[in-house]
């Protein structure tokens, strides 16, 4: 990562590196990702229970998939975090990121009311690590905030315009987060999780939300405190990404989950 790289990464939170991912391994991962999606269809096919449904909502979203773990290990995508954040623990787990068209849309609102609200989606934004009461199959506890260093995530679908799935941003609302919590404390992080975090304008956000457009193979590095978001997807196909939740050599607890 070159010296502006790192300047926007420290101003705004985070920063976009395109094309650091060869196409060829893009495709990989995107085969790997949609016969997972169809192993889990084929499974519910033969379920008729919910509970069913949820644990195989969980075991996709979380992948050690060889073709998945290679876009941070055998590529650049490693040696370029560490360029801005100094050593970093290995990665053995990754999280596969779909939006599917209609998700977030008037279409679906009544389906997704639970964790989603139509027409209000930048007020939901987050950050990781955090358990989360109206999704409490994240995999994080109760009690627990499960914090890292940064951010990892790499497009696996063209991006070109807004409004297709795409992770909207907060620019420089790391230091907003920061500051918000250095005035009100962490303990209701840990008792209330992501109802703990304050809407945007009282976290006294300089920023709207900013969605990421851009090409399979592009990587998105964002501090940990970013605020983020998913816009809907009025797309007629699906969003695939990959995150990775990376933690520098200097922490000793190992990640969470989220739905980024």
């Amino acid at each position: 990562m070159d010296l502006a790289q790192k300047k926007e990464l420290l101003r705004q939170g985070f920063v976009q590196l395109r094309g650091a991912i060869p196409q060829e391994m893009c495709m990989d991962a995107v085969r790997e990702v949609n016969a997972s999606i169809g192993r889990v269809l084929h499974g519910l096919e033969h379920s008729t229970t919910n509970g069913k449904a949820i644990e195989s909502h969980r075991k996709l979203a979380r992948t050690r998939a060889p073709a998945i773990l290679d876009l941070f290990h055998r590529t650049q995508v490693r040696s370029l975090v560490e360029s801005a954040v100094g050593a970093v623990q290995d990665v053995d787990e990754a999280q596969i990121a779909t939006r599917y068209p209609g998700f977030g849309t008037a279409a679906c609102a009544e389906e997704q009311a639970g964790d989603y609200s139509y027409g209000d989606w930048e007020k939901y934004w987050h950050i990781d690590g955090l358990y989360c009461p109206e999704a409490p199959n994240n995999g994080v506890p109760k009690g627990k905030v499960y914090d890292f260093t940064c951010l990892v995530g790499i497009l696996l679908t063209d991006l070109d315009d807004i409004n297709c799935g795409n992770l909207a941003v907060y620019p420089g609302s790391h230091t907003a987060v920061q500051d918000y919590f250095k005035r009100a404390g962490t303990a209701r992080l840990y008792s209330h999780g992501t109802e703990a975090l304050p809407k945007a304008k009282d976290a006294r956000f300089s920023e709207q939300a900013h969605q990421i457009k851009g090409k399979a193979g592009d990587v998105l590095i964002a501090h940990y405190l970013t605020a983020h978001s998913v816009a809907p997807n009025t797309c007629p196909f699906p969003r695939h990404a990959i995150y990775f939740r990376v933690q520098s050599s200097a922490m000793r607890h190992r990640n969470g989950t989220s739905s980024t």
